[in-house]
């Protein structure tokens, strides 16, 4: 059963490889991978994985959020966000589960929901916006 899980999220995925530079609002039903750099915001996504050179300036409304590279904007995960290692994050984060490993960078608050977050229950802001100034 594992191997057929694995073919699907292959195939249901967005590969934004490095060296790859895209500006505008991302928004897919399956994994993304992101190696390369993102200015806009990422929407609906099951997954959002940013690897190690990955690059997004914007907001992430998500189910799972992993980071491993750079973001600045806000991280929505109505499942959970993990922030590896080499993370660097600089936006606030919301979810039901956060998990931070030893040497990952974050600036902001974090606010964590008791229950499973909704994606629909919190608003997506444009760059003038904050959801901390709206909470």
């Amino acid at each position: 059963m594992r191997k057929r899980k694995q073919v699907s999220e292959i195939q249901n995925s967005t590969f934004l490889a490095k060296g790859v530079s895209i500006e505008g609002e991302l928004k897919a039903s399956g994994v993304i991978i992101l190696e390369g750099e993102l200015k806009g915001d990422v929407l609906y996504a099951s997954k959002l994985e940013i690897r190690d050179f990955g690059r997004l300036i914007g907001n992430i409304n998500v189910e799972v959020a992993e980071i491993n590279g750079f973001v600045e904007g806000d991280v929505i995960a109505g499942g959970m966000i993990l922030l590896k290692a080499g993370a660097e994050v600089k936006g606030d984060l919301y979810t039901n589960k956060l998990i931070i490993e030893q040497g990952a960078f974050f600036s902001g608050i974090s606010k964590m929901s008791g229950s499973q977050l909704s994606l629909k229950e919190i608003p997506i802001l444009d760059e003038t916006q904050s959801i901390a100034a709206n909470a």
